[in-house]
């Protein structure tokens, strides 16, 4: 355990770069940067977490980036594009100066080459994407499955990461070949080494459309957000991604630091295995999600943000607002469960399935998600008011949940985030075929709905199948849907500045107008 903020600086920084497995000389004067869990990979076209998408912001550049501020497009590889009158093809113009970290020149040919590789491996961008081809080595033309009505709309959906052709002479890309761990991008910062838990990045000068005025940052994780919170009162942190809600009145008393508020559009669930014996019927699913105070829940253990009642943030433009949030409804829940066959014993509390069995469910949760064990306290205590006995099971690392929510079985709930992706990825999710449908889950209604919204060819018809595909979901409680959460970072303003220009999405993308200011480097020297 790292000692408290009050220990002498250069003892608790050697602490905490032991720790990480970085040497002291090599991050002097970088910007540290904690996160609550290293990525599994750097190839941006597996990012399994938020953990995975913010290292490869860093790493690798799309043909065009967003500015928040204003909500225009800006050119990144990409200098310049245009939307034809069929509203699906969009031409590129890519830079001639763009470069890959190796030195090698970005072209047309790795555009092609990334978007096949996409097509080939991830369902969901078969869902937006149709092909790409190159008119010259400087142009390429990608076709989209629907039609835009702009070419803002219709960038929206290719914020996808440029691979190098040549490091791939067989074609063949997989999450587990080296690439994944040397990766060789376009993006702001380059590999220096990764060691343990730590990367280390360097400033890629030859970057276009510019390079960085930071030097270097080193991505520091672990699960503990004590060490984290004491690593920034200290200066031995430059930038703490994610600020614990309990620990912002805290920070925000330490006059280095700023402490800045934004909407995260990652949202949480409570996935129900349609294989189980109660979670496979929809009157008990619809039960669980009226018997709990999702609100009490929220306020207690993890701060601001909103109950939802589907599979969107509150903030995200893609929803639609079709259906109002839940609110609590015990006695709603237990008329729910009568119907379903299921008897309340209230002297006992235990609620009993129609053989006079006592109901116990088990819930598996998606790491990191430790720092909230109070969440599952009082989540249990939410489940006994119906008398049902809830066990918790708390995976070491992110792969083996994943390894053990795909069995499809020993588990009746999961508690979980997911990061919404480019695209269409409701389908992924809730049609009977989709890729990331790990519960089971089959409506037949739903999947018109899905393959309606595939084929929408105008903005109002999209928005239109969504209303109803919102209260199609709603209807059926595939997942109980919780909340979208007000995130909060940290960073020391003696030493940077315009930190706080980040996109809750791409979170790195403004990380050309950081400045590092004040001769500091986010640790005592």
């Amino acid at each position: 355990m790292i000692g408290l903020f009050r220990a002498p600086g250069a003892l608790l920084l050697t602490a905490l770069l032991v720790c990480g497995g970085v040497h002291p000389a090599a991050a002097r004067g970088a910007l540290r940067v904690g996160e609550e869990q290293s990525p599994g990979t750097l190839n941006p076209m597996f990012p399994d977490d938020m953990y995975v998408v913010r290292a490869t912001e860093l790493l690798f550049d799309g043909l065009v980036g967003f500015n928040l501020a204003n909500q225009a497009t800006e050119p990144r590889i990409a200098s310049s594009w245009s939307l034809a009158p069929n509203g699906q093809d969009v031409t590129f113009r890519l830079d001639p100066r763009a470069t890959f970290h190796d030195g090698q020149a970005v072209t047309a040919d790795d555009v092609v080459f990334t978007v096949e590789a996409m097509r080939a491996q991830l369902p969901w961008f078969r869902d937006v994407v149709v092909s790409a081809r190159a008119t010259d080595p400087q142009t390429v033309v990608v076709e989209l499955l629907r039609r835009r009505d702009t070419a803002p709309q219709a960038l929206e959906d290719l914020t996808f990461k440029i691979l190098p052709r040549h490091v791939f002479p067989d074609g063949k890309i997989s999450p587990a070949s080296p690439f994944s761990q040397e990766p060789i991008g376009t993006g702001p910062f380059k590999l220096v080494q990764r060691q343990g838990n730590n990367i280390e990045l360097t400033r890629f000068d030859a970057r276009v459309p510019a390079a960085t005025r930071l030097e270097s940052i080193v991505l520091m994780s672990t699960p503990d957000p004590k060490k984290h919170k004491d690593a920034i009162k200290a200066n031995n942190l430059g930038l703490l991604v994610r600020v614990q809600p309990k620990d912002v009145k805290e920070l925000r008393a330490v006059k280095a630091l700023r402490v800045f508020d934004y909407v995260a559009l990652d949202w949480w669930y409570l996935g129900h295995n349609h294989r189980g014996k109660h979670t496979g019927n929809k009157l008990f699913r619809k039960a669980m999600t009226a018997a709990l105070n999702l609100d009490a829940l929220r306020e207690a253990h993890l701060g601001d943000g909103a109950t939802i009642s589907g599979p969107w943030a509150a903030e995200d433009l893609r929803n639609p607002h079709a259906v109002p949030p839940p609110k609590q409804d015990v006695a709603g829940a237990l008329a729910l469960l009568q119907e379903a066959g299921y008897t309340f014993d209230a002297n006992a509390s235990v609620l009993e399935d129609k053989k006079r069995n006592p109901v116990e469910l088990t819930m598996i949760v998606q790491p990191p998600l430790g720092a909230v064990e109070g969440l599952y306290t009082d989540l249990t205590a939410q489940f006994q008011e119906l008398g049902i006995v809830l066990n918790v099971v708390k995976p070491p690392d992110l792969p083996s949940w994943v390894a053990e929510v795909k069995k499809g079985k020993g588990y009746d709930l999961v508690l979980g985030r997911w990061r919404p992706t480019p695209g269409d990825y409701l389908r992924g999710l809730f049609h009977s075929t989709g890729s990331e449908n790990w519960f089971g889950y089959k409506n037949p209604q739903v999947d018109r709905k899905l393959e309606e919204l595939g084929r929408a060819t105008s903005a109002s018809q999209y928005l239109e199948t969504l209303r109803a595909l919102n209260i199609l979901l709603w209807d059926d409680q595939p997942y109980t849907f919780l909340w979208s959460l007000k995130a909060w970072s940290a960073y020391n303003r003696d030493h940077y500045q315009n930190v706080e220009r980040i996109h809750p999405f791409h979170y790195f993308s403004h990380v050309t107008d950081w400045d590092q200011v004040g001769g500091g480097g986010g640790g005592r020297r």
